[in-house]
């Protein structure tokens, strides 16, 4: 795997601007601990219950109620949900372009 919108090769400083926008689980290309994820309108094949999630540039993690993402750097990022749902989190990326999202739970 590539990642072709990395800035260097010691990791991002930001996150690339690919990455804000509706992101769907295509479990049937999950490979180990790498969930990949398809643009929303990506014809994928039947199946029901997809889950995903949206990035804002303005900080928003989007899944059925709103959190916040922090880029914590070197391709990671920390998610924070509030009020009904406490939930905190970290995912790692290990791919992006504009067909594509790959990342991995971090610790």
């Amino acid at each position: 795997m590539t990642t072709t919108t990395s800035t260097s090769p010691a990791g991002w400083t930001v996150l690339p601007s690919a990455i804000f926008r509706r992101w769907v689980h295509s479990c049937e290309e999950d490979a180990g601990d790498v969930r990949v994820y398809r643009p929303a309108g990506f014809p994928f094949p039947p199946l029901s219950g997809r889950d995903g999630f949206e990035m804002t540039a303005g900080g928003q993690f989007i899944v059925t109620t709103i959190g916040r993402w922090t880029f914590l750097g070197d391709r990671r990022v920390a998610v924070a949900f509030f009020g009904a749902v406490k939930a905190v989190f970290t995912f790692e990326i290990v791919d992006l372009d504009d067909t594509v999202l790959r990342i991995r739970r971090a610790a």
